[in-house]
């Protein structure tokens, strides 16, 4: 938001976009406005709210935090850009800074400058490191050792790896393993530190079943009542429609969700009578979790849609993450908007999943690399993929089913290929007629099919 000394203001505001479903920006402001005539359209006597807000935050010189865009659902994102864009151009004594996940928001907002906050340096990790833990050396060493190493440079999953290697003096082998180790351990600390009687069933449950009841909530307030800050009432519509499920009493609703709220490290306060998960990648890993164990593949186009990140996590929770990717991208993909592509094969590349060697997932690249060859965002995140382990001789073994054709694509970029019409073609896996490579994939397949014949 343009050039920032932070001394030069006086009032930081802080406003978290987090479950915004049907409330734009400035109508949040609404209470101390006439009732509007139409949506979004608020006044203060006979004054527009955006003026009032442009000169108050003026006079005041305030800076306003607007944290969170990229959970604003997508249906109410184009209000939300307006209101910031026109507020952006309106303040002069005034600032906006707003944040969001840079693979989940890829709107150009006219009149802020866009910045990205740069990942820690392995200096900067070291130094981290050293302050949080006496054993800083040995996790250092054992970090070094995992596939996700690369991915450290987050301050978020730098502390929670701390976290448990403090606990447990090892690291899990995989990023959505991390969530899942602290979920499991803050339930655990919960059960052993709370000090007051807890007499509702669901205080009786072991933590993995509690886990399974959290990650049950979690998807409900996320796809079926699209809220990532709740109020108690929320929490309690959610409630009601998974207890029949955990043989919970609809009667104890008010004893379990005064639980839920109280729960160490989970569930925090977020101001305003709203309550938010103490992280988000938690409450999307508690829905992916879900969504793993709940056969979710006939609505899996609405919630790529609507939430691309879960989905992606439940892809790397799956038993044959390999075939869960495939599926999705043959059955799905054509369907799908970019941005939403975008959102999930970024967080997928995050989450690190541990592929197979398997020729849909070959065919899914095959594919996609056809439908988006001119898509500069999304080949660059294809041909990432291209390096992760197993991913090449996927591509090689789903070549078995295509023959080149001579067809120049981009300038001979790309070498096209179409499927060889022999091959049958399942339900489950449906391979595409026709698919693109990077020229610089297929060269990298035959290096690797010289190098192989050489050492026989």
């Amino acid at each position: 938001a343009g050039h920032l000394r932070v001394s030069s203001f006086d009032n930081p505001i802080l406003r978290g976009l987090g479950g915004t479903s049907s409330l734009s920006f400035q109508s949040c402001f609404g209470h101390v406005c006439e009732k509007p005539e139409k949506p979004h359209d608020y006044w203060c006597h006979d004054e527009r709210l955006g003026h009032v807000l442009a000169r108050v935050l003026n006079e005041s010189r305030s800076v306003v935090i607007v944290d969170g865009l990229d959970e604003v659902p997508r249906s109410t994102r184009d209000v939300v850009n307006v209101e910031l864009e026109w507020l952006a151009r309106n303040l002069h004594d005034g600032k906006i800074l707003a944040s969001a996940r840079t693979g989940d928001y890829t709107s150009v907002l006219e009149g802020l400058d866009l910045l990205e906050i740069c990942p820690l340096s392995p200096d900067e990790v070291r130094a981290f490191a050293r302050a949080s833990s006496p054993d800083y050396e040995q996790f250092l060493d054992r970090l070094a050792a995992t596939p996700y190493s690369d991915i450290v440079d987050r301050p978020l999953i730098l502390s929670q790896l701390l976290f448990i290697y403090k606990r447990y003096g090892d690291l899990p082998e995989q990023p959505a393993e991390i969530y899942r180790s602290v979920v499991e351990m803050l339930f655990r600390e919960w059960d052993a530190e709370r000090r007051i009687t807890r007499k509702s069933k669901y205080s009786q449950f072991d933590a993995r079943r509690k886990m399974e009841f959290l990650a049950a909530i979690a998807y409900e307030l996320t796809y079926r009542i699209k809220v990532k800050t709740f109020s108690v009432t929320e929490l309690s519509r959610a409630y009601v429609s998974v207890c029949d499920r955990f043989s919970l009493p609809k009667d104890e609703m008010a004893q379990v969700v005064a639980e839920l709220e109280t729960h160490t490290g989970l569930i925090a306060y977020a101001g305003a009578g709203r309550y938010e998960f103490s992280h988000l990648s938690l409450q999307e890993y508690l829905c992916a979790d879900y969504l793993v164990r709940d056969q979710f593949a006939s609505n899996l186009v609405l919630y790529i849609k609507e939430y691309p990140g879960p989905v992606a996590v439940a892809v790397s929770l799956a038993s044959n993450p390999s075939a869960s990717f495939a599926v999705i991208v043959l059955r799905f993909s054509d369907v799908l908007q970019s941005a939403s592509l975008y959102a999930f094969l970024s967080r997928l590349l995050l989450e690190r999943p541990l592929f197979s060697a398997f020729d849909g997932v070959g065919h899914a690249l095959l594919a996609l690399y056809r439908r988006m060859a001119f898509n500069e965002p999304i080949i660059d995140l294809l041909n990432a993929f291209t390096r992760l382990p197993t991913v090449l001789e996927s591509i090689k073994s789903g070549l078995t089913s295509f023959r080149e054709t001579s067809e120049s694509v981009a300038d001979n970029r790309y070498v096209s290929f179409e499927r060889v019409p022999s091959v049958v073609v399942g339900t489950t896996f449906p391979i595409p007629e026709r698919g693109y490579l990077p020229r610089s994939v297929v060269d990298r397949l035959k290096e690797r099919n010289h190098e192989g014949l050489a050492s026989r």
